[in-house]
């Protein structure tokens, strides 16, 4: 497939699949890349001092501020506007490095989880609250060290420490109040990560109550009361988002897009598509290269 956008790895050389940058010499170098779409095989926390513009996350403009927080996991695809300025610090780092154990894997994919309920919303930090301040300032203080057998385990503790810190302000939002310890949500990630595996496959919301092991009305009352939205609408939001990435950044025709998502005709594609966005899928391709 010759794909438009590109996707970066990171980067060879360093200690450790863990690096933190100062942003605004970050975008300042980085300035060809990061104004168009791309994606990376790394997830990226921004800690936003100053910040002004806008940053797109799949096709969802977010306005950036002050003090605030944005979590991007790996291979989503995002950039800035190009009248985007910002100041602060990134955080890079790899699956591989992070999840040394099952905990680790669970707390990023929370992360991840809180991150699509909310859209990748910005998470705007009260001045008061220094912890981000004093995580990252040790992680720098880290990087100064010599490598040894505990630095590793060390800077892990470390983006533990701002993974709950970012989760704890997610749950502070209007959508998470009173429900930050429900089982819907337990089962709506389940049912999330289990679609992100199977979402061309098994479009089917029959097929995901069986391998979770629960009635379609038990998952419809959880995903109604987590996202208010049904299980249905949930898959197809997924396929949409797949077919608008690839109507975008890649090349395939109309009717390899259809295959690839488990359609078994272009025509079916074609509906689906226009009825869920009101485009048919080359006029939203021409849309977007025209934008």
């Amino acid at each position: 497939m010759n794909k438009f956008i590109p996707k970066y790895h990171f980067r060879k050389g360093l200690r450790h699949e863990c690096e933190v940058i100062d942003l605004e010499h970050f975008c300042a170098n980085n300035r060809k890349i990061i104004l168009k779409p791309h994606r990376t095989n790394f997830n990226q926390l921004f800690y936003f001092h100053k910040a002004k513009g806008i940053h797109t996350v799949d096709f969802e403009d977010i306005t950036l501020a002050d003090n605030s927080l944005l979590f991007a996991p790996k291979d989503t695809v995002h950039r800035f506007d190009d009248k985007a300025e910002v100041s602060g610090v990134l955080l890079l780092f790899t699956d591989n490095f992070f999840c040394s154990n099952s905990q680790d894997s669970i707390l990023l994919r929370n992360c991840v989880f809180h991150s699509n309920i909310t859209q990748s919303t910005l998470i705007h930090i009260p001045e008061q609250n220094t912890v981000f301040d004093n995580v990252f300032g040790q992680i720098y203080r880290e990087f100064d060290n010599e490598k040894d057998s505990v630095q590793a385990d060390i800077l892990r503790n470390y983006i533990r420490l701002l993974l709950l810190h970012f989760i704890r302000e997610q749950i502070s939002l209007p959508i998470f109040r009173n429900q930050s310890d429900n089982q819907d949500f337990e089962l709506v990630r389940a049912f999330e990560d289990m679609l992100e595996q199977h979402y061309n496959s098994s479009p089917q919301v029959a097929y995901y109550c069986q391998s979770l092991n629960v009635t379609e009305k038990r998952l419809q009352t959880a995903t109604r009361n987590i996202l208010d939205q049904s299980p249905k609408e949930i898959i197809k939001d997924r396929i949409v988002l797949e077919a608008k990435r690839l109507l975008v950044y890649s090349s395939d025709s109309v009717k390899e897009i259809s295959f690839r998502l488990g359609f078994d005709e272009p025509t079916n594609f074609t509906k689906f598509f226009k009825k869920s966005t009101g485009k048919s899928p080359m006029d939203f391709r021409s849309s977007q290269k025209n934008d």
